[in-house]
């Protein structure tokens, strides 16, 4: 008879013994003790250990964390810290955007992570109080874009010549533009 091997492990993925074998009842007689398998397994996930704080260290509980994938489903941690479990979808390594969200703040540290497999990585988001918090949402997914995608958000008087630039690493930053 032909028979395959599958096993299964949480946070771990199937890597030996993948292709089908037959086994007889001669396969097993001829062993002088117990027929024994092993299967090479691979970790499928990475795990960030998370803090969330403000420009001088303190903690900022109530801020919102997600991650965005290219080829997964977001992730919502939401309100949650400390070691989280990110799935990696058979991959040795990904980059993920690691963004977060709290009224008031904007977001000062770098938003892309790469997370190994079977690693965990320390990660801290820096917010900053800002008294003018600009973004520019998506009109049909409603997706709040992002500084990678090459965002530019200006706020210009009616009546004045001044003009406020606004870019960063959430692609929301404030201050008044350069020359």
């Amino acid at each position: 008879a032909e028979y395959r091997v599958q096993a299964s492990a949480r946070g771990h993925r199937q890597v030996g013994l993948l292709k089908t074998f037959i086994a007889t009842p001669e396969t097993f007689l001829k062993q002088p003790g117990p027929v024994s398998l092993a299967v090479d397994m691979a970790p499928d996930v990475g795990a960030v250990d998370l803090a969330v704080l403000d420009v001088v260290g303190r903690p900022v509980r109530h801020a919102r964390v997600t991650v965005t994938y290219e080829r997964l489903p977001s992730l919502y941690l939401g309100h949650r810290r400390g070691v989280q479990e990110l799935p990696l979808d058979g991959s040795d390594e990904l980059d993920v955007d690691v963004t977060c969200d709290e009224a008031g703040y904007v977001q000062v540290s770098q938003q892309r992570v790469r997370v190994k497999a079977g690693r965990l990585r320390k990660t801290s988001i820096i917010l900053r109080r800002s008294d003018i918090v600009l973004r520019a949402i998506d009109a049909r997914t409603g997706a709040t874009l992002r500084a990678l995608e090459d965002l530019r958000l200006e706020l210009k008087p009616v009546e004045e010549g001044k003009t406020l630039s606004f870019s960063g690493a959430g692609g929301e930053v404030f201050g008044p533009a350069q020359a």
